[in-house]
């Protein structure tokens, strides 16, 4: 079967946030797969969802916006879309939890941890006021942002809220 070019991985200039094809391999039974397709009577997918990964890779490596992605990888509004429902769906953190076992054992620790470490920083928000508050003990109007880690230092959870949310002397 012919792959359409756009749904072809290397026909393009390779980015440094691209997954290689070992990343890929690790990555690709965690992604979802399409519901509509042309085996299911839908429309069949226009991008990779590797393509779709790396357009993700690359947003969040550069810190680019998403509009600013390049026009060799997929739309931004497609890119942004699979993003979006990875994240409410749970892809995204199911992911992170699988590679964060698999790290820890290849160290040779338990693969569910059972120490972390938490920490927040305040920090100025310009991009979405509607999240944004003031921390009266850094003087800080913006978010705050808290994460913990085990003791790989590999992330647990991140959450940002309103700077407003208390966290000085708090214990989790």
């Amino acid at each position: 079967m012919n792959t359409p070019q756009h749904m072809q991985t290397h026909q393009r200039k390779q980015y440094s946030s691209d997954l290689t094809d070992r990343q890929w391999g690790i990555l690709e039974p965690y992604i979802p797969h399409t519901r509509s397709n042309e085996h299911s009577g839908g429309a069949p997918e226009q991008y990779s969802k590797r393509e779709i990964v790396n357009g993700i890779l690359y947003v969040k490596t550069t810190g680019c916006g998403w509009r600013d992605l390049p026009h060799d990888l997929p739309p931004y509004r497609t890119v942004y879309h699979y993003f979006n429902e990875w994240s409410k769906d749970g892809t995204l953190e199911h992911i992170n939890t699988v590679l964060r076992k698999k790290l820890r054992q290849k160290h040779g620790k338990n693969p569910d941890p059972t120490v972390a470490i938490i920490d927040s920083q305040s920090v100025k928000n310009t991009h979405n006021p509607a999240i944004s508050g003031y921390d009266v003990f850094k003087h800080t109007k913006g978010v705050k942002r808290t994460i913990a880690v085990e003791t790989l230092g590999l992330p647990l959870v991140v959450i940002v809220n309103a700077a407003a949310i208390p966290g000085k002397g708090v214990c989790y």
